[in-house]
């Protein structure tokens, strides 16, 4: 059977292992933070800290950790300006096909109703007037406004659905890779606790 490691399960990493979940690959997750279970809500979010240490956003509950959503907002269409370059490397159609997967998977594990976010008229053409003003192109984009109070339901119920599906999955909790580096035709990955780190470990992939 073939052996993959994926680093970090952040909102790419979650989705990713998503379409790996009971599939004929043995797959290693590895994550700096602690089992779901075991992550709290941000503490900047609830007003009980302006700064945060280091390495907090990493026991944040998931989806307000570092790597994951940006304020929990998806875009609905695929477009050449805004996602980066994803328009370019994967096409229109297909980047669409992809969009409508993620929307779909965060209506399904929602726990309460999405909107999505539309500017009316009027704060449109507001938006558009100072954005030519200030010598900058508005690109008009509705968004699925998930919120990130949300993101913990949502991301939990997804890895719960994850596991029911890949008996083929694999976590390594608290861990961060060091390194990757190539074996001839494999993979040689060192990674060692993140939060108590000295019990350095490698595998072949």
């Amino acid at each position: 059977m073939r052996k993959l490691a994926l680093v970090g399960l952040g909102a790419s990493g979650l989705f990713a292992l998503k379409e790996l979940a009971g599939a004929d690959v043995e797959v290693h997750v590895f994550d700096v933070g602690p089992v779901y279970e075991k992550r709290y809500a941000c503490p900047i979010d609830q007003g009980k800290l302006t700064v945060c240490p280091p390495k907090a956003c990493s026991y944040c509950a998931p989806g307000q950790s570092a790597g994951s959503w940006n304020d929990f907002k998806v875009i609905l269409s695929a477009s050449p300006v805004i996602g980066g370059r994803l328009f370019d490397l994967v096409g229109g159609p297909e980047l669409q096909k992809k969009l409508d997967i993620v929307r779909e998977t965060i209506l399904t594990h929602a726990p309460c109703e999405i909107p999505v976010v539309k500017p009316n008229a009027e704060d449109l053409e507001w938006i558009k007037k100072k954005a030519t003003l200030a010598g900058m192109t508005y690109h008009y984009q509705e968004l699925l406004h998930c919120g990130s109070d949300n993101a913990p339901a949502i991301n939990t119920s997804i890895l719960d659905e994850i596991i029911d599906k890949g008996p083929n999955i694999n976590f390594h909790w608290d861990s961060k890779v060091l390194s990757v580096s190539r074996r001839g035709e494999q993979f040689n990955l060192q990674y060692d606790r993140y939060r108590n780190p000295g019990d350095e470990r490698e595998d072949i992939f």
